[in-house]
């Protein structure tokens, strides 16, 4: 009776892990906090500006990013944090500079004119 009791205890042992194991709900990908900025340089007539430094600097912590625009003027800045970011884009002499509060997992969507 004793060999019976140690075999039936390991057993429920045995599966008492593997249900917390199992059980264990899988990690969410694609849920992610980042955000991102993505949009356009232009000049005062809408041309596109190719080769502008795009940076966005979030306001709390001072953590960058930056990225060149493409020639259509196009940029994209990926795994951002939320928080409150200076947008600013940089051509030759010109310039331009805004605010953004970027929300988790927001997609904002920018145009600057030099």
């Amino acid at each position: 009776m004793k060999k019976d009791s140690l075999v039936l205890f390991r057993t429920a042992y045995l599966l008492a892990g593997m249900v917390f194991v199992l059980g264990q709900p899988a990690p969410l990908h694609g849920q992610d906090a980042s955000g991102r900025f993505q949009g356009r340089v232009m000049d005062a007539l809408g041309s596109p500006v190719a080769g502008a430094t795009v940076t966005a600097r979030n306001i709390a912590t001072g953590a960058q990013h930056s990225t060149p625009t493409n020639a259509d003027g196009r940029f994209e800045i990926e795994a951002v944090a939320p928080g409150t970011y200076e947008i600013a884009a940089v051509s030759g002499t010109s310039s331009s500079v805004l605010r953004r509060t970027l929300g988790a997992g927001e997609e904002a969507t920018i145009e600057l004119v030099l």
